[in-house]
C-alpha cells in the first residue's frame, strides 16, 4: 500500500490514462456526489455511531449486574427477577439489532455511492502529464503573463 502512495509505482500513467473515463465524466461525477454534504452525512453517522456504542457499553453493565444480582439472590427472589432480566436482555438483543442495522445502512449507502465512482487517478494523472508537458513545451516568460 505504500508504493501506491510513493508516486504511482503501482499506477502506470500511459497505461491508465488510455482507459481513463473523460475529463467531463469525472468531474461531473464528483460534482454531483457532493463530497461536502457526504462528509456531513457521515460525521452525524459518525457522531451517532459512537454515541450508540457509548450506550450500548452502559446497558451492558447494567446487564452484568443485574445478572450478578440475580445470580446472588435466594431462589424464591429468582423467579420475580427473572422476568425483569429477560426483558433486560431482550431489549438489550433489540438496541443491538438497530444498532446493526443502522451502522450496516450507513456503509452500504456510502459503499454504493463510491462503487459507481469513476477512479479520478488516471483523470488526474493525465492532467498532470499535461501541465508538465506544458511547462516543457512554452518557456517561462509565457506563464508568467498569466
Amino acid at each position: 500500500m505504500e508504493a501506491s502512495q510513493g508516486g504511482g509505482s503501482e499506477r502506470d500513467i500511459s497505461n491508465s490514462s488510455s482507459s481513463s473515463t473523460p475529463v467531463p465524466a469525472v468531474a461531473t461525477f464528483w460534482k454531483e456526489f457532493d463530497l461536502e454534504k457526504e462528509r456531513s452525512v457521515l460525521d452525524e453517522q459518525g457522531l451517532r455511531i459512537a454515541e450508540n456504542q457509548e450506550n450500548s457499553q452502559k446497558n451492558r453493565r447494567k446487564l452484568a449486574e443485574s445478572t450478578r444480582d440475580f445470580k446472588k439472590a435466594a431462589n424464591e427472589e429468582k423467579l420475580s427477577l427473572f422476568n425483569s432480566l429477560l426483558k433486560g436482555y431482550q431489549e438489550e438483543v433489540d438496541n443491538l439489532t438497530k444498532r446493526a442495522k443502522f451502522g450496516e445502512n450507513a456503509f452500504l449507502n456510502i459503499y454504493q455511492k463510491l462503487y459507481e465512482a469513476p477512479d479520478p487517478y488516471p483523470v488526474l494523472a493525465s492532467i498532470a502529464v499535461s501541465i508538465s508537458f506544458s511547462f516543457l513545451v512554452f518557456p517561462l516568460e509565457y506563464w508568467l503573463f498569466f
